[in-house]
Parts: C-alpha cells; structure tokens; sequence
C-alpha cells in the first residue's frame, strides 16, 4: 500500500432569500446582495449579507418588519426603512406600510390663538386615505362662519379629504360679531318710545 493524498472540496451552501410587501400594500421592498439586485425566492451563498430597503407609497409610512407574510411575526427592527441580514439559511422578510397620521391644529383668523369652544368629537388628527368631517365651534357673542385652509380665510373647507394632505394641517376659525336690537325706552313725562339697532 502506497501513501495517496486525499483533497476535500467544498461546495458553499445556497439559501432561499423570500421578501414581500404585506397584502394591504402601499410600498415596495427591494433588496440587494452586494452591489446586486436580487428577487424574491432567489437563492444567495452561505454568509451573504442582504440589505432590504422599504419604500412607502406617498402618505403612508413603515409600521414594522416581519418573518412571515401574513405580518404577524416581529423582527425586532422598528420602523427603520433598511434591514439587513446575513444569510445562514432560508430568510423571510416582510415588511408592512401603515397610513400616516397628521395633527390639526386650529386658531383664529389672522393665526390667532383659538379663541371659541369646539364641538364634541372634534377631530385632532387626520389619516391619509380616509376623509375627515370637521365639527362646527362656538363663541359668545360671535358667529361661526366656518375653518379656512388660510389664516386669511378665503378657502372653507368642511372636512378634509382623503389624499390632500401629506402633512400636519393648520385650520383656521372665521367669526363674525352677532349684533343685537336695542330698544329704548323712554321714561319721562311726554316721551315715546323707539328702537334702534347696534
């Protein structure tokens, strides 16, 4: 028996890479291996590292990164708009997109601080993709004639579309002074009564 030199070969291992967005939608994910583009069900080399970069749709914004499709389990990764992974075996990442909320925030005409009473219910944040109803003030002695888009208050609005705004919203109260009929009386000898307005 003569000694013999035995070689090994190595074949790295490839994994399945699998990436969506949730079935609600409202953005893309795209991943890169490298330099490299990759698709969905593509399969990557042992120790490759992928970065997944999310995309909102104008309106909406990141809730969170998941392991599954249906977006029910977690990776602990926020709402930060990249993941990146390094690949020991097959890899799942999803990520869903929620609609942004906008704060209201009202004043007076001429951006004056708010000066009435605001119905019951009023609405302090408006979601994109769903329109807002805004609710009627008060103020005594004074009319409500409306919210305005502009502390000039040329533009009325009644409620706030669904997709007209992509950020926080400022409205702006209208009032006008009730006036009051005064009715004089006289109270001497030979007077008469009469009525004027203010």
């Amino acid at each position: 028996y003569t000694g013999k030199t035995v070689y090994a070969r190595f074949k790295q291992k490839q994994h399945t890479v699998l990436f969506g967005v949730h079935s609600s939608g409202h953005g893309s994910l795209t991943a890169k291996n490298g330099n490299t583009s990759i698709s969905s069900n593509s399969k990557v080399n042992y120790g490759s590292t992928i970065v997944f970069t999310a995309t909102p749709s104008t309106g909406y914004q990141i809730e969170g990164w998941y392991s599954n499709s249906a977006c029910d389990i977690a990776i602990n990764n926020g709402t930060n708009d990249t993941y990146t992974v390094t690949i020991t075996g097959g890899t799942n990442v999803y990520v869903k997109f929620v609609a942004q909320q906008y704060t209201i925030t009202y004043k007076d005409q001429n951006n004056a601080n708010f000066s009435g009473t605001h119905a019951s219910g009023y609405p302090t944040t408006h979601t994109y993709g769903t329109a807002t109803t805004l609710k009627t003030a008060s103020k005594t002695g004074y009319n409500f004639e409306g919210w305005y888009k502009e502390s000039a208050c040329t533009n009325k609005v009644t409620s706030l579309g669904a997709t007209a705004y992509t950020a926080n919203i400022t409205l702006y109260a209208k009032w006008t002074a009730n006036t009051y009929a005064i009715t004089l009386n006289a109270n001497y000898t030979g007077g008469t009564n009469g009525s004027a307005t203010a």
